[in-house]
């Protein structure tokens, strides 16, 4: 009803106002809670393709230089990493999302409609900011790339929306919330295969495609590195010259034909909210994410839940459903059954949980609260 979704909302608004302030703190950078906090925060990885997620913010800057009163809902684009110390091109991809966000930032002509803040030191404590302040969580990974995807459904969980690629845990996060409820794009895992076989050239791609042509030119310039020839090399002949071995630029007008309908859904609040509400619901013990998230995790239930749900912090307040923390209990056959949360592990974490039309609150004091597992 319209009073939950006003609070559901509220609690992830309160939310966004923290993680604004961590990325003012961190990045020097003042955001809008009111902004659209579009997030992907994993590992750097080319197949996780954060480059897709930066050939669209330059798609929209240039559209935003070029089309001054373009009507668009201002984001802002959180990114948190890693890469590994001998992946170059991983590293390279960092920095031209940084040096990409420096000049976004300061740009007056685009009224702040977009900002992009790459927060820095990725770890556990600063998930548990990001994670509950989501709205928009990017699971762009290429199609067969990426295993059960727990981060997926951490962010799920918190209500945010999925935009993704059918890979992963979005193949059960569809299932569970409904194609309506999530924003799918992309090759399919047998599109891929044919595209391959067919024999892909991404240049074919660059000279059909206006806007991909002028948004890989630019990257390849120094307009975001001034007197830095080249500094982004790496992930410019990545995507050009070593063949586009993780097919960015072969789905990258299908993304931001899928981020348009990102942009219509959260012009209303009401639908949104509908959305984020039903994307708490993701992943139930017993359905086939959890099962292959166990297996493909090689642990026993309460340890990969506790993958799953350690996502909170004292001072975040994360929305779940009553729904959902009643079954929160393993209970799938084949699965040895062991601890069961009926709240999130974390040292003196306030929950608000809602249960219409009030909220009520339950508090951890650094131990986990256990319920007995039903026999299955």
């Amino acid at each position: 009803d319209a009073a939950f979704q006003r609070e559901f909302m509220a609690i992830k608004r309160a939310n966004k106002v923290d993680l604004a302030a961590v990325i003012q703190t961190e990045c020097g950078l003042t955001v809008s809670p009111d902004a659209l906090f579009d997030v992907q925060i994993k590992r750097l990885h080319e197949y996780k393709r954060q480059h897709l997620n930066l050939l669209h913010i330059l798609a929209l800057y240039r559209r935003l230089l070029q089309q001054p009163a373009l009507d668009l809902v201002p984001r802002v684009f959180i990114f948190a990493a890693k890469a590994s110390p001998g992946y170059d091109v991983a590293k390279n991809i960092i920095k031209a999302i940084n040096a990409v966000g420096a000049r976004i930032n300061t740009d007056s002509r685009i009224n702040g409609r977009l900002k992009v803040a790459f927060l820095p030191n990725y770890r556990v404590s600063l998930a548990e900011k990001i994670i509950p302040a989501a709205d928009l969580s990017e699971q762009i990974s290429t199609a067969g790339k990426e295993a059960s995807g727990t981060g997926s459904m951490k962010l799920a969980l918190n209500g945010a929306l999925t935009i993704g690629t059918l890979d992963g845990a979005n193949v059960e996060i569809r299932e569970e919330v409904g194609e309506e409820n999530i924003f799918i794009f992309g090759l399919t895992v047998e599109e891929i295969e044919a595209l391959h076989a067919q024999g892909y050239n991404p240049w074919d791609l660059y000279h059909r495609d206006e806007e991909l042509r002028a948004v890989i030119d630019w990257l390849g310039s120094d307009f975001f590195a001034p007197g830095e020839s080249g500094a982004f090399a790496r992930t410019h002949r990545s995507l050009m010259h070593d063949g586009d071995p993780y097919m960015v630029l072969a789905d990258f007008r299908a993304y931001c034909d899928c981020q348009a309908r990102v942009d219509a859904a959260y012009r209303d609040p009401a639908r949104w909210a509908r959305m984020a509400r039903r994307s708490t619901w993701v992943a139930p013990p017993g359905t086939p994410m959890m099962m292959r998230g166990f297996k493909e995790n090689r642990c026993e239930a309460s340890t990969f839940l506790m993958k799953c749900f350690s996502i909170c912090s004292a001072t975040v307040k994360l929305a779940m459903t009553p729904s959902f923390i009643g079954r929160m209990a393993v209970m799938s056959r084949g699965v040895r059954p062991s601890i069961c949360f009926a709240s999130v592990p974390t040292a003196s974490t306030d929950f608000r949980v809602l249960f219409p039309p009030r909220v009520r609150t339950a508090t951890t004091e650094g131990s986990f609260r256990t319920t007995p597992c039903p026999r299955t």
